[in-house]
């Protein structure tokens, strides 16, 4: 397991508390990118699925154009059990899944069929000052092959927004994951063999944010708590200890923003992270400097990029420190009222439990790009294109990987209660080392139904 370091309007604090909420989530999986919100695309769930973020609104704008994902459809939109206080979501979807090489492995490729069982819910708050949504989730896994490999899964997350009269937002994210890892995610010293059962993690988070502004002027402040736990693995007879990997993260965050018009927003962030390890080996500081920019162009592209440096110091003089150029792409295209294109790309560190010649840890820069166009085939039927590319060079060794994906999906909705999903994936590892290279490919098929 590797460890990286984390359209909304001020008229519409229920919509970003959602997507908050969905950050907060996001966060507490460990994700690669970290702190953004996963894709709208109905996918089936038990896919490796990449995460493509919907772009942060400028809090400035108003109107624009919406997403094909994420535009409303009367006729086929939930309606949720209205409450006092809001209305309440629930979803259970049903997925069988074809898995030609469930332990990602190129020395000993082996198939499966899994079935997942993911009842979930979503409540979402009436529209006010303090605004809030509150979600979680239950997966329950079955493989039909190699029954050791069945677990199961929860995670819930809260995110709220207090709004104190017109120039200040304070913002919560809570989260909690309960998961088992899949093999593509191990960074070992040894290539993936057959495992005898999927190793579990705990997540936890909070983030703290309260922004003021004045004018066109905004400057945030921000904190956060993270906690990981891991379990311990045995690939090829070799012990894996990934319980070194457990930790507490600290973080500060600041951000001061200009908004140069009411769709373009300039701004200067600067982050401090701390992270803690249990046994105090991979005790690290790491600094990030960017600049960057949310923005509208004609109201057919909407998003944020950012660049800066960003620099990891290890408390261990074995490990060193290591400095890279860091990116963050977000943005969303619409051509076509039927045509919507999202693109993200970041660049981080992350820990790993791999040992260097010199006795340290080694340190992997991770970059990630990824694209997903959604096309409006009928009213009722959608079809997701996602392509990704990831690169990962391992600190003080001579591994390199480059991690290619492509997955293709429809989304039939029947009527406002059920939908039929369907999901083709191919993943590609190329690596440096021998043995560390494999090639995936998942199809499944499910039935959500909502209410």
């Amino acid at each position: 397991m590797r460890l990286s370091g984390g359209t909304s309007t001020s008229a519409a604090p229920v919509q970003r508390a959602l997507r908050s909420a969905a950050a907060a989530l996001a966060g507490v999986m460990g994700a690669l990118v970290a702190g953004l919100a996963p894709a709208s695309a109905q996918l089936v769930p038990g896919i490796t699925q990449l995460e493509i973020p919907r772009p942060n609104g400028n809090p400035l704008a108003t109107g624009g154009p919406v997403g094909v994902t994420a535009r409303l459809r009367p006729e086929y939109d939930a309606l949720g059990f209205p409450t006092a206080q809001g209305y309440f979501y629930p979803t259970v979807t049903g997925t069988m899944l074809y898995d030609d090489n469930v332990f990602a492995s190129q020395l000993a490729p082996s198939d499966d069929l899994v079935m997942h069982l993911r009842p979930a819910f979503t409540f979402q708050s009436q529209r006010n000052t303090l605004s809030y949504v509150a979600s979680g989730y239950g997966d329950f896994v079955h493989y039909l092959g190699h029954e050791s490999l069945s677990n199961s899964n929860t995670g819930a997350s809260l995110g709220v927004i207090q709004e104190i009269g017109r120039d200040w937002e304070i913002e919560s994210q809570s989260g909690a994951k309960y998961d088992h890892q899949d093999p593509s995610s191990f960074a070992s010293p040894v290539p993936n063999t057959s495992i005898a059962r999927l190793p579990a993690y705990t997540i936890l988070s909070e983030q703290l944010s309260a922004t003021r502004r004045v004018d066109r002027l905004s400057l945030s402040f921000g904190g956060g708590y993270q906690r990981e736990d891991y379990q311990n693995v045995v690939i090829g007879g070799v012990l894996i200890k990934e319980s070194d990997l457990n930790a507490n993260a600290f973080s500060t965050t600041t951000r001061l923003g200009y908004a140069v018009t009411p769709l373009t927003r300039v701004f200067v962030e600067g982050e401090y992270l701390r992270r803690d390890y249990d046994d105090g080996v991979l005790n690290s500081n790491t600094y990030t400097t960017v600049f960057g920019t949310d923005f509208e162009f004609r109201r057919l592209t909407r998003g944020t990029v950012f660049a800066g440096i960003r620099q990891r110091q290890y408390d261990s003089a074995l490990i060193g420190s290591l400095a890279a150029p860091t990116f963050g792409v977000n943005l969303e295209w619409f051509p076509t009222r039927l045509l919507t294109f999202t693109a993200v790309g970041r660049e981080d560190f992350a820990d790993t439990p791999i040992t260097t010649p010199t006795g340290g840890s080694a340190v992997v820069d991770i970059k990630t790009m990824q694209l997903e166009g959604d096309y409006e085939i009928l009213r009722q039927l959608i079809g997701t294109a996602v392509a990704g590319l990831e690169t990962d060079t391992y600190s003080l060794t001579n591994r390199a990987d480059k991690t290619l994906s492509l997955g293709l999906s429809l989304t039939y909705m029947l009527n406002r209660n059920l939908r039929l999903i369907a999901q083709y994936r191919i993943t590609e590892r190329q690596s440096s080392l021998a043995g560390f290279s494999y090639t995936r490919d998942e199809i499944g098929i499910g039935l959500k139904t909502q209410y």
